[in-house]
């Protein structure tokens, strides 16, 4: 019986290599936002950031002993997507609000710091 177009073969050709799925969806996460005009020249060290975390990520997936790495390298990709999806865009910061209304002008009769 042939083998089909989807059946997977003892010694291919073409050899891939690893499923790296992070890397991929990180640069085209990256891509896109360059698309969009949402980065710039300084932005390069998070989008590199960015990219060992996924590649670190990759790497630790099909290791079963290396669960807290994996873990921890998917923790940092999040935090660090998040960071990049947020430079450019406009935040409504109720933190900066309240820190602004906290050190305002200070009371009648008290001289400032």
């Amino acid at each position: 019986m042939p083998a089909t177009p989807r059946q997977g073969r003892l010694f291919a050709t073409g050899v891939r290599g690893p499923v790296a799925r992070s890397r991929r969806d990180a640069d085209a996460t990256i891509a896109a936002l360059r698309a969009l005009g949402r980065l710039e020249a300084a932005d390069q060290l998070l989008v590199s950031l960015i990219r060992t975390a996924a590649d670190v990520a990759d790497e630790k997936r099909a290791d079963p002993d290396a669960t807290y790495h994996l873990n921890a390298a998917l923790k940092l990709l999040a935090d660090l997507e998040a960071r990049l999806r947020g430079v450019g865009a406009t935040t409504d910061d109720g933190f900066a609000d309240l820190l602004a209304a906290v050190t305002g002008p200070p009371p009648a009769g008290h001289p400032p710091d």
